[in-house]
C-alpha cells in the first residue's frame, strides 16, 4: 500500500496532509498528525487533480504556501537530493521554476518542502463527522482513562477523601486540556496561512505569542494562587480558555488569530497552580505520584490532540475551536462542583506569612528552577534536531529519505508518548514504594544519560528507538521528584509562586533551546546536540542532589518555627513546668 492510497486529497484538508509532515521538526503534535495520516488513512472529500498532481481548487502549487510550510522547520541550504528524487518520480513537478535562494527569505530545507509536498493522492470519499459525537467520545475516553489511572495506582489513593479524588480528576482534566488545546490546532497552521494569506513570519508570530504569554502568565497565576486561593485562579483560567477558543472561532483576520492565540497561551498556564493544589492536599510521600499523573495527563493530551485535529479536519478550523470550547466548558463545570478549597494543614489559606528572616522564595528554590531550565534541554533538542538527525543518519540512502524519515520520526514520537504514560501511571508509583528519593534520582539520571549517549552513537534506527525509550524513562522518573522537592523547599506559603516560576523557566527553555541545538547540529556535528543535552542533564541532576542534601536543614528549621510547632512546644514546656512544680511540692 502506497502513501498515495492512504493520504486524502481535499480542498481544505490537503494542506494539512502535505505540509505538516514537512514540519515534523517543528512541534510534537505536528509529527503525530503525520503518523495518524499514515496509519489511520483518514479519508476526505474529493477534489479535481490537475496534470501536475496538485489539487486545482486548493491551489497547493502556489509557491507561497510551500514557502510557508517549509519555513516552519529548520532551514537547510541543500535541496539537490529532493530535486533529484522529484525528477525521477514527478518530472513535470521537478521542472517547475522554484524560487532561488535570493528570492526566498530562507533556503529550502532538505527535510520537507519538495520531497514531501509532491507526495499527492487521488480522490477519496468521506463520511460526515459530527462534532458533538467527537465531543462525547472524548469525554468518555478521558473518563475511562482517569478511572484506569486511579485503579492502577492503588497506593496513590490511600487516605484520600472522595472530595480529594474528584479534585484530582479535575486537575488532570485541566492539564490535559492545556496540551490538547495546543495539539488540536497544529494541523490547521497551513490552512490558516492560506485562508488569511499569512507569511511564515506571521505564523511564527502566532506561535511565539502563545509561548511568551504562557511563560509570562505561569508565575503570575502561581503568585495569585498563593494570595487569593488555588480554586479561584483555576476557575478563572478555565473560563479564560473557553473565551480564547471562542475568540479563535470568530477570528476573521491575522490580528484576530493573534488575539486568540495569545489568550490561549495565557490561560493555559495552569501547570504550576495544579501542582501547587496537589501539594496542598497530599503529603510528601504521595506527592510525587500525583505529580507523575499530571505529567501523564499532559502526555495524553499531546497524543490525542493531533489525532482529533486530523479526524475533524474536514469540518474546518471552526469545528476544532468548538470541540475545545465544549471540553473547556465541561471542565469548568467539573471544577465548579468538584474542585474544593484545600483544607489540609499545608494549604496556603492556613499557612503563615513568610517570616522576616526567611525570603519567600529560598535560594535553593531558585537553584531548582535553574536545574529545570537545564533539564528541559532534552525536549528542545528533540524539537529542533531529531527529525533531521534520523534522516541524515538512517534514511539518507532511501529513495525518498524525507518521507521515510518523517514516518519513522512520527512513530517514534508516538512511542515516546506511550512510554511517558506507562512510566507515570505504572512504573513510577511502584518504584516510589521500593526506592527513596535519593536512589530514585540516581536511577533516573543513569537512565537519561545512557539514553542520550546511546542516541548520539546509535548505529541503527532501532538502537536509536531503544535509546530514546531509556531517555524517556529517565526524564519521567526524575521530573516528579524535582517538583516534589521544590514544594518541600518552598514551603506552603510559596507553593504557587515557586512552581509557577519553575514552569516559566521551562517555557523559556523551550523558546531559546531550539536555536542553540540547531546551531550545534549544523555547525559542529550531528551528535553534538545529544552530548550537549547529556552534559546539561548532568548539571541539572547535580543541582537536584545538592538541593536535596541541603534541604533537610531548611525544612527542619521551617517546621520548628511554624506556629503549630511553637504552640506544641509551648504546651510541652507548660506541662514540664507543672511537673517540676508538682515534684517540688512533693
Amino acid at each position: 500500500m502506497s502513501w498515495k492510497s492512504l493520504v486524502p486529497c481535499t480542498d481544505r484538508n490537503t494542506a494539512i496532509r502535505r505540509a505538516m509532515p514537512a514540519c515534523c521538526g517543528w512541534k510534537l503534535p505536528a509529527v503525530l498528525t503525520a503518523f495518524v495520516c499514515v496509519v489511520v488513512g483518514a479519508e476526505g472529500s474529493g477534489c479535481e487533480v490537475g496534470d501536475d498532481g496538485l489539487c486545482e481548487e486548493s491551489e497547493l502549487g502556489d509557491v507561497r504556501l510551500l514557502q510557508v510550510s517549509i519555513q516552519l522547520n529548520l532551514t537547510r541550504s541543500n535541496t539537490s537530493h529532493d530535486v533529484q528524487t522529484l525528477a525521477v518520480r514527478k518530472p513535470d513537478l521537478a521542472e517547475r521554476q522554484w524560487p532561488t535562494s535570493s528570492e526566498r527569505q530562507t533556503p529550502l530545507p532538505r527535510l520537507g518542502g519538495i520531497a514531501l509536498v509532491e507526495e499527492l493522492a487521488h480522490d477519496h470519499q468521506s463520511a460526515h463527522i459530527d462534532v458533538g459525537l467527537v465531543y462525547v467520545v472524548l469525554v468518555m475516553a478521558f473518563g475511562l482513562t482517569m478511572w484506569f489511572l486511579r485503579s492502577s495506582a492503588d497506593s496513590a489513593g490511600q487516605g484520600q477523601s472522595a472530595t480529594d479524588e474528584a479534585s484530582f480528576f479535575t486537575l488532570y482534566f485541566i492539564v490535559f486540556m492545556d496540551a490538547f488545546g495546543f495539539g488540536i490546532f497544529a494541523p490547521y497552521v497551513p490552512v490558516l496561512s492560506k485562508t488569511f494569506n499569512m507569511s511564515a513570519r506571521n505564523i511564527a508570530g502566532l506561535l511565539t505569542a502563545f509561548s511568551f504569554a504562557q511563560a509570562f502568565l505561569t508565575p503570575l497565576f502561581g503568585y495569585l494562587s498563593d494570595r487569593i486561593g488555588r480554586r479561584k485562579v483555576l476557575l478563572l483560567a478555565v473560563a479564560g480558555e473557553v473565551t480564547a477558543f471562542a475568540a479563535l472561532s470568530c477570528a476573521r483576520s491575522f490580528h484576530g488569530l493573534l488575539v486568540g492565540y495569545t489568550l490561549a497561551g495565557a490561560f493555559s498556564a495552569t501547570i504550576g497552580v495544579c501542582n501547587a493544589y496537589i501539594a496542598d492536599i497530599t503529603d510528601e510521600s504521595e506527592r510525587p505520584v500525583r505529580v507523575a499523573h499530571v505529567n501523564g495527563s499532559i502526555a495524553l493530551g499531546i497524543l490525542v490532540g493531533p489525532v482529533v485535529g486530523a479526524v475533524i479536519s474536514n469540518q474546518g478550523f471552526v469545528a476544532a475551536c468548538r470541540v475545545c470550547a465544549l471540553l473547556s466548558a465541561t471542565n469548568w463545570a467539573f471544577a465548579c462542583f468538584c474542585l474544593g478549597v484545600p483544607n489540609k494543614s499545608n494549604a496556603p489559606d492556613e499557612a503563615s506569612a513568610p517570616e522576616s528572616g526567611e525570603p519567600q522564595i529560598p535560594g535553593l528554590a531558585w537553584l531548582l528552577c535553574l536545574g529545570a531550565f537545564l533539564g528541559e534541554a532534552g525536549l528542545d533538542a528533540w524539537e529542533s534536531c531529531a527529525a533531521l538527525y534520523i534522516m541524515d543518519s538512517y534514511f539518507w540512502t532511501y529513495p525518498s529519505p524525507a518521507t521515510s524519515s518523517s514516518q519513522f520520526y512520527a512513530g517514534s514520537m508516538a512511542f515516546c508518548g506511550v512510554t511517558v504514560i506507562f512510566v507515570t501511571v505504572f512504573l513510577f508509583p511502584h518504584m516510589m514504594r521500593v526506592f527513596e528519593q535519593w536512589p530514585l534520582g540516581c536511577n533516573s539520571t543513569s537512565f537519561r544519560l545512557c539514553g542520550l549517549v546511546g542516541i548520539a552513537f546509535a548505529p541503527t534506527k532501532w538502537f536509536f528507538l531503544a535509546a530514546q525509550g531509556l531517555q524517556n524513562v529517565g526524564d519521567n522518573l526524575g521530573s516528579p521528584n524535582q517538583t516534589s522537592l521544590l514544594t518541600e523547599v518552598a514551603g506552603p506559603s510559596a507553593y504557587g509562586t515557586c512552581l509557577g516560576a519553575m514552569s516559566a523557566f521551562q517555557a523559556m527553555a523551550r523558546v531559546l533551546g531550539p536555536v542553540v541545538f540547531a546551531s550545534l547540529y549544523e555547525d559542529v556535528h550531528h551528535s553534538a546536540p545529544w552530548l550537549a543535552v547529556a552534559a546539561l542533564g548532568t548539571m541539572s541532576a547535580s543541582i537536584w542532589f545538592y538541593v536535596f542534601a541541603n534541604s533537610r536543614e531548611l525544612v527542619a528549621k521551617r517546621a520548628a518555627s511554624s506556629p503549630k510547632s511553637v504552640k506544641n512546644q509551648g504546651k510541652n514546656l507548660t506541662d514540664g513546668e507543672h511537673k517540676v512544680d508538682k515534684m517540688s511540692a512533693d
